[in-house]
């Protein structure tokens, strides 16, 4: 075991070194191994709870632990989660890729490394909340409008959500209905043009 995360850590230092912050993980969340460049990200996205990764957003966790208890059932793909930063234009998208070679120690079957890559959000758009009370969208639809407006695609917000493809279509329909718009570009500008309005400052 010691060795195999030996061999894993020396990666996950390569990885460092072409800037990316990256650790190792069981099927249930146990951290195995780090490199600084995550350790540094520590208290902005994630926090150490009893040895075990948590990302620091409700949401997100709630969707990582969704995505860990289903792998427990035997799917062992990747997703990739959205953490936005709640101050600013940025976030980090969490990357979780299978072990997928074969490990020597049954502990790190199902494991998975997991990747944090820093992105800014392309546009400017409301928080949820705000959405939710300006349009009357439900919260899961606030939610959808809220990436789309960020400039993600119906794809990625499946992903970002952890729900299928076909649930955020359907919401996405429910949203043009409610907005009065009937494409997705009608859809950025009408939540580009709120975000900049005097009274709905993000």
């Amino acid at each position: 075991m010691a060795s195999e995360i030996s061999s894993w850590a020396a990666q996950l230092e390569m990885l460092g070194q072409l800037g990316h912050a990256a650790l190792l993980i069981d099927r249930t969340g146990r951290l195995l191994a780090m490199n600084p460049q995550f350790r540094q990200l520590e208290g902005a996205i994630w926090r150490d709870r009893s040895d075990r990764l948590e990302l620091r957003q409700r949401d997100v966790q709630t969707a990582f632990s969704a995505f860990l208890e289903r792998a427990r059932d035997g799917s062992n793909k990747g997703t990739s989660l959205l953490v936005p930063h709640q101050q600013t234009d940025q976030g980090w998208f969490i990357h979780l890729i299978p072990v997928t070679r074969r490990a020597q120690d049954r502990l790190l079957k199902g494991g998975y490394v997991v990747v944090a890559s820093r992105i800014a959000l392309i546009q400017k758009t409301l928080e949820a909340p705000v959405l939710k009370q300006l349009f009357g969208l439900t919260l899961a639809e606030a939610r959808v409008a809220h990436l789309i407006g960020g400039g993600l695609a119906l794809s990625q917000i499946a992903e970002v959500l952890n729900v299928s493809p076909e649930t955020v279509r359907s919401q996405t329909k429910a949203i043009f209905n409610k907005t009065g718009t009937g494409r997705q570009a009608e859809l950025v500008m009408l939540l580009s043009n709120a975000a900049h309005a005097g009274h709905f400052k993000k």
